[in-house]
């Protein structure tokens, strides 16, 4: 592993990423969510994977983008309601 930099501002970050082109970012996250600046930066480089730790109890959160096929076979319309609220998660 090489550590390329280390910065507390979101531009200089941005600027690392650009120029190092990482495989993983590290960053402090105050929640379970990543933050939306980061976010972009995830849809920018989708490959790419942040890794976020919780300094108020050490907690670690991997965030990633990722395509996902599920076959859901022939469906009407309210299975495809179904489908679509299952996978929000929502059923």
């Amino acid at each position: 592993m090489v550590v390329v930099g280390v910065t507390n501002s979101l531009t200089e970050l941005q600027r690392l990423e650009r120029n190092a082109d990482p495989d993983v970012l590290v960053v402090g996250v105050d929640g379970d969510t990543l933050p939306l600046e980061y976010f972009a930066l995830l849809l920018e480089r989708p490959q790419m994977k942040v890794v976020g730790l919780r300094s108020s109890d050490g907690r670690a959160y991997l965030y990633e983008v990722r395509l996902n096929e599920m076959d859901i076979g022939q469906i009407g319309p309210d299975d495809l309601v179904h489908a679509i609220r299952k996978a929000l998660g929502r059923d």
